[in-house]
């Protein structure tokens, strides 16, 4: 019993300066951070997060696939990725940062993004602190847990959001 109340404080901890970072910090409109099946959201709802539009679901999959830390500016430019997703969700910006386990699988990743309606786009200086962020902070946390699921779609679909 002491693991299983152990593994959640960690994610929760984890989690936490997660959202925490991405609000104060780098004043995100949303977030998500996932690890192994477990995450946690910033201003969505889990409820509705898949088939409501508040994420693009087009962008998130090219990202997961690419596997790749990433800025992405000016998402309304046509050709860029499906429009309508992006202009319904009024996103303007995103950052997007794996995060890795010990034996280097892609288990999670970090998220945010700006809106229309938000202060502006994220700039690369963001992004280098969100990698900062998960390389310092979140991978050492997840790995203190030593679970290590490696992220699928389906896997996505059916996090646990603490």
């Amino acid at each position: 019993m002491y693991e299983e109340k152990h593994i959640r404080s960690l994610y929760e901890q984890a989690f936490g300066q997660a959202i925490t970072f991405a609000q104060e910090g780098l004043k995100a409109e949303h977030a998500m951070v996932t690890y192994s099946g477990n995450g946690r959201l910033l201003n969505l709802k889990s409820e509705g997060i898949w088939t409501s539009e508040p994420v693009s679901l087009s962008v998130l999959k090219s990202l997961i696939e690419e596997g790749q830390p990433r800025l992405l500016v000016d998402l309304a430019e046509p050709d860029r990725f499906d429009r309508t997703s992006v202009l319904i969700a009024g996103i303007i910006s995103i950052l997007f940062v794996p995060i890795r386990s010990r034996s280097d699988e892609i288990c999670g990743f970090y998220y945010m993004d700006s809106r229309v309606k938000n202060q502006g786009t994220f700039q690369e200086k963001d992004l280098k602190q969100a990698e900062a962020v998960v390389a310092g902070t979140l991978e050492p946390l997840f790995r203190e847990t030593g679970v290590s699921r490696p992220m699928t779609w389906d896997l996505l679909m059916n996090t646990y959001w603490l």
